[in-house]
């Protein structure tokens, strides 16, 4: 906001609300515990990927879970070879980005797709789909999405090897 200054010149101003003092201590508060979190490397969670979930040898580690209000997750997933998840959506859609490997990812409907590094991939909300690595290589990517009223994703049936090699 520009104030302006009897000469005519204008001057930086920041406007201020007047809080009483339990509030504005309860904001500030608020303000330190919520800004930023650092979260180190070595604290991460790393989980296996559920047999209901994945077909083969997958893990998931948390890179952030954002608190509410927030919504937003990020997930590093790695498969083995041949690995891959079950079909499933995602309420608010997914963003992939692979990090290293091969992989493969089908939306219901079209044709299995290969990615490579660098690749991102983006599933519309409630779109089916699956994704994993390629039959000879590894794959980790790092999976993005946000948490809806259900969760963030709803799990259907595991691909078949012939859908998985089609």
């Amino acid at each position: 906001m520009m104030a302006q200054i009897a000469d005519g010149a204008k001057a930086e101003s920041t406007p201020t609300v007047a809080y009483d003092r339990p509030v504005r201590e309860a904001i500030d508060r608020l303000t330190e515990e919520t800004l930023m979190e650092i979260t180190p490397a070595t604290r991460r969670k790393t989980r296996i990927g559920p047999p209901d979930w994945f077909t083969g040898d997958v893990t998931i580690t948390e890179i952030a879970i954002a608190p509410g209000p927030a919504r937003a997750q990020a997930l590093e997933v790695g498969f083995a070879p041949g690995a891959r998840t079950a079909w499933h959506t995602h309420p608010l859609g997914q963003i992939l980005h692979v990090v290293s490997g091969r992989g493969r990812v089908q939306r219901e409907g079209g044709r299995v797709e290969e990615i490579g590094p660098g690749d991102a991939v983006w599933f519309a909300p409630g779109e089916n789909h699956w994704h994993g690595a390629a039959a000879d290589a590894p794959l980790v990517h790092v999976a993005i999405q946000e948490e809806g009223p259900d969760g963030a994703v709803a799990w259907g049936s595991l691909v078949t090897d012939a859908e998985y090699g089609s």
